[in-house]
């Protein structure tokens, strides 16, 4: 199920969601269908060695459908979807497959712990093997299967159900057949499968890579290159490489040393190499680029090429340059939103050499700003006023934005850099410049700017958060969010609902404790598990290459709590069994995260060590519940047959609303410490209620 889950989750988003948020929809739904699942095998009873047939064929057509939807609706493979598409899509090609996972499990579970005399430590070990399974699976995918480029490949991985079943063996073989069969056909017809997504273009390249797929289109028009499902450079970009390198080059008076951080093709090489620097240095961790890249910039002494984490690489390289141009355009994803923040901008200015230059763009609009455009071109200049004393801009619908900590920056001098340079240009000129940098308008844009918007930060990502709903007005123009307002009204509703589940406490402890348990639990560990992967993706952006590994040390960690849990329920007396420690555990576990996480102060390995470690005791705390909840439950009178679906039901049901509270409201809208600080009084709350009941 790790491979299948993992995989589904990375196609959704490449193909048709884009973000982090989408990601964490698509887990949502994936639980929630799971949930279902298992309510439905608890209800009624069928083949289960028909479950490795149902599991190839609705990965199958799950993962055509992902791959067809927006070419059957007439969407372009780079263009944003609305949230309503979102929904529906996460909805339609992810919850089958989550079903039929919740499906199998309880249905199996069942057969394993039916006639069991220790129902406890029975559960807990069938908890403990699928969590061993996932863990293995996360752990390969990682390290061996990432890379793949065809995703039909995966629908071989139902084989590993067969020699589970005992069937004739004439059964066996015909299933054996229908899997390969089918996965054959898959692989045969992907290659026609992204025709048909590229509205016909001719695929040039197709690669798996470790943060996603790289693929090289060619049509009528000329070539694209998509990197991680996001449009990276076309043949079509000429005229826009030519403003953007000739407007920023020309905001330094010698552009002798230049580092370009982001995508970079042969294009933007060129323009630069007309300025004669005495170096350029091109970084960013997809290698493709540097294969792209012509032998006479990559090979020539002036150019260098890093495959490298730009933001990782600034940590390391203590060099300063005279110029830094940042080439991410947006920032679309929590990945790209750590280039556009308030500790970015810090480091990027600690590696500029006195007089020199910063440089980047934003989309915008060239002379009136709707409110939802100016609320993002204003989070974003906000944070650039933080942390640089000069600033400029050039008005369009591209912006242009060069700071500087050491000189104010003179659209004259501007001017007169280009016009002394002498570099022949196709598209752009003098004129062109002298429009960009018109007075009239730079004011314009300077006036309207919102200084009330607070910067955007790695822990409350306020430009990723604007940025999207600048995107959802494409598909809903009267969209209006006041973030102010919506934070108000949720801390009101999360102080409502915490009110209301303290009156029930008080009128059914024992009932409440029992059904809240495992309900609660799923809600903490999901949420908590969203919490850690945006975490990761902010200081690694690794996320979609290592996820497999996070989910995998999680289930570990279920895997080991679990098995513990069903030996102290063995040793020690009932009595002993109290629910206020579980809750002061978590308190104490939130309580390092709130403290550790903000003032995490370097990207690379020492982090996700860190954020694994979360994931591994996150794990522990679901893990250790699962014993512990069928002990109460039976308490409570509940038949043993129909606990452990129920437990899993409700662990599922409350990772759903987790997932969809913690990634849509509180984590987008209140950031990440006041998000933990809502967990904390959560629990701190439930840990007062147990110890003033003594249960």
């Amino acid at each position: 199920s790790s491979l299948f889950q993992l995989v589904i989750l990375r196609e959704f988003v490449f193909s048709i969601a884009k973000n982090e948020i989408s990601l964490a929809l698509g887990v949502a739904f994936w639980f929630s269908s799971a949930f279902l699942g298992t309510l439905f095998a608890v209800r009624r009873r069928t083949k289960v060695s028909n479950i490795p047939l149902y599991l190839a064929l609705c990965f199958f057509i799950s993962t055509a459908l992902i791959h067809l939807s927006k070419y059957i609706f007439d969407l372009a493979y780079y263009e944003t979807v609305s949230l309503t598409f979102n929904i529906l899509s996460a909805l339609i090609f992810i919850s089958p497959l989550g079903f039929l996972i919740g499906y199998s499990f309880a249905s199996l579970g069942r057969k394993f712990i039916s006639g069991a005399v220790k129902f406890e430590k029975k559960t807990g070990k069938f908890f403990a093997y699928e969590a061993i399974g996932f863990f293995c699976g996360g752990i390969i995918f990682t390290f061996f299967l990432c890379r793949y480029s065809n995703p039909f490949v995966f629908s071989l991985a139902s084989l590993l159900f067969l020699p589970f079943f005992k069937e004739k063996r004439r059964v066996f073989y015909s299933k054996f057949i229908f899997i390969v069969v089918l996965s054959l056909a898959g692989i045969l017809i992907f290659p026609w499968i992204l025709e048909k997504e590229f509205k016909g273009s001719n695929i040039l390249i197709n690669e798996g890579g470790r943060y996603g797929p790289v693929i090289l289109a060619e049509n009528q028009a000329g070539y694209a290159l998509y990197v991680n499902g996001v449009l990276t450079f076309s043949s079509e970009d000429k005229i826009q490489d030519e403003y953007m390198v000739h407007t920023f080059i020309s905001s330094i008076d010698n552009p002798e040393s230049i580092l370009f951080l982001g995508p970079y093709s042969n294009s933007q090489a060129e323009e630069l190499a007309k300025y004669s620097p005495e170096k350029v240095r091109f970084v960013n961790r997809n290698p493709v680029f540097k294969r792209l890249l012509d032998d006479k910039y990559k090979n020539g002494k002036d150019f260098t090429v890093v495959v490298d984490d730009p933001l990782t690489y600034l940590e390391k390289d203590k060099l300063t340059y005279n110029c830094i141009i940042m080439n991410f355009s947006v920032p679309a994803t929590l990945e790209d939103n750590r280039f556009f923040s308030h500790s970015f901008f810090k480091l990027v200015k600690s590696r500029l050499k006195p007089g020199g230059v910063f440089c980047f763009h934003i989309p915008s609009k060239r002379d009136i700003l709707s409110p939802n455009i100016l609320k993002f071109n204003s989070c974003i200049i906000n944070t650039v006023d933080s942390v640089f004393s000069y600033r400029l801009i050039a008005p369009g619908d591209t912006m242009y934005i060069m700071a500087s900590d050491f000189r104010m920056l003179n659209p004259a001098d501007i001017l007169r850099n280009f016009k002394d340079s002498g570099v022949e240009t196709s598209y752009f000129t003098y004129y062109h410049l002298k429009d960009m940098l018109n007075p009239s308008r730079r004011d314009y844009l300077n006036y309207a700017l919102d200084r009330s918007i607070p910067v955007n930060r790695d822990l409350a990502p306020l430009g990723f958060i604007y940025y999207l709903i600048l995107e959802e007005t494409k598909f809903y123009p009267d969209i209006k969010v006041d973030l102010d307002y919506l934070r108000i009204w949720l801390v009101i509703f999360l102080s409502a609902a915490l009110l209301i589940s303290v009156i029930i406490f008080f009128l059914k402890k024992e009932t409440f404790s029992c059904f809240s348990l495992p309900l609660i639990t799923g809600f903490a560990s999901l949420g908590l598990t969203i919490l850690i992967l945006f975490l990761f993706q902010i200081y690694s952006g690794a996320l979609y290459w290592k996820m497999g590994i996070i989910f995998g040390i999680f289930m570990a960690g279920l895997s080991l709590s679990s098995l513990l849990g069903g030996y102290l329920l063995e040793k020690i007396n009932y009595k002993y069994i109290k629910l206020k420690f579980f809750y002061l555990g978590w308190l104490t576990f939130i309580s390092l995260i709130y403290l550790i996480a903000p003032n995490i102060q370097s990207t690379g390995t020492r982090p996700e060590l860190i954020f694994y470690t979360f994931s591994l005791i996150c794990g522990g705390f679901t893990g250790i519940m699962y014993p512990f909840a069928s002990y109460i439950m039976l308490r409570n009178k509940v038949p043993p047959p129909k606990a452990s679906g129920l437990i899993y039901g409700l662990d599922a049901e409350g990772a759903f609303l987790g997932n969809l509270m913690f990634s849509l409201l509180l984590i987008p809208f209140l950031g990440i410490p006041a998000t933990l600080a809502f967990l904390l009084v959560i629990f701190g709350s439930l840990a007062v209620l147990h110890i003033y009941s003594r249960f």
